[in-house]
């Protein structure tokens, strides 16, 4: 009975492990797509109108996707916190587990929306500034992506130090005094 709830936080975990990975694969699809359609100029009336305006929509996007993705990163992290504890009937290995993954985060997986992200911002950068962007509205435009994924880039570092918190005071402790750590 005490390891149904466990398997169901496993469960969870697997699930928004699954979600993440479809918005990763979303983000990448609608930002190609628009990519590809910001290249392209629709014929009307014996001109050519040019789609790269949706260009500038790109990495706002992705943003709107790193938010997502974010999200369900932060349901992983919460739900490894709490398998930490022992209050949360995992088994004695599971915790170690945990405490260990927690101690020796994958720091790739901080940021590797953020890269995507910024690529996606250069391509879009590129193609806009060769089909002769207007400089008044594209450089203040630069500005504002940065900042903008900014927010999500900081509240993931903020959600990994609060999360981890506890295991940092422990680390502290330890270093400090061996018997402490046994007490906390």
């Amino acid at each position: 009975m005490a390891s149904e709830f466990p398997d169901k936080l496993r469960s969870e975990i697997g699930g928004a492990h699954q979600r993440r990975h479809e918005f990763s694969m979303r983000k990448i699809a609608f930002c190609t797509g628009l990519l590809g359609a910001g290249t392209l100029s629709i014929p009307l009336r014996g001109e050519a109108i040019p789609l790269a305006p949706l260009l500038y929509l790109v990495p706002v996007v992705a943003i709107a996707f790193d938010f997502y993705i974010m999200a369900e990163e932060y349901r992983v992290k919460r739900a490894g916190a709490f398998l930490r504890k022992p209050a949360s009937g995992a088994s004695e290995e599971e915790m170690a587990w945990e405490d260990f993954a927690s101690r020796h985060p994958n720091h790739l997986a901080t940021f590797a929306f953020l890269l995507v992200t910024l690529i996606l911002l250069a391509g879009s950068s590129f193609v806009l500034l060769y089909t002769g962007a207007d400089q008044r509205i594209f450089w203040p435009w630069v500005g504002v992506i940065l900042a903008a994924e900014s927010v999500p880039v900081l509240f993931s570092l903020f959600l990994r130090w609060w999360l981890r918190r506890d295991a940092l005071t422990k680390d502290y402790m330890r270093e400090k005094s061996p018997s402490c750590a046994e007490n906390t």
